[in-house]
């Protein structure tokens, strides 16, 4: 259960903090949230015909208001 002692059993993705880079593509959609939103997990939901894609996204409660502690998996 251990990939450091199986490591050919394992087939994993490994992210540094600068793999990441702009893949260049232009904006093509823009969400104003209303201001007074309730946090949570919330979806953009995209289609064209029967295709329909669902994009997740978190609202967090404003920066100067009480804050819970929140876990997103």
């Amino acid at each position: 259960m251990d990939f450091r002692l199986a490591p050919d059993e394992f087939s994993a993705i490994h992210f540094h903090e600068d793999d990441l880079e702009d893949a260049g593509w232009e904006t093509s959609v823009r969400v104003t949230l209303p201001a007074d939103l309730k946090s949570g997990v919330y979806a953009l939901r995209a289609g064209r015909g029967d295709d329909v894609d669902r994009v997740p996204f978190v609202v967090r409660e404003p920066a100067a208001g009480p804050h819970a502690p929140v876990l997103v998996l």
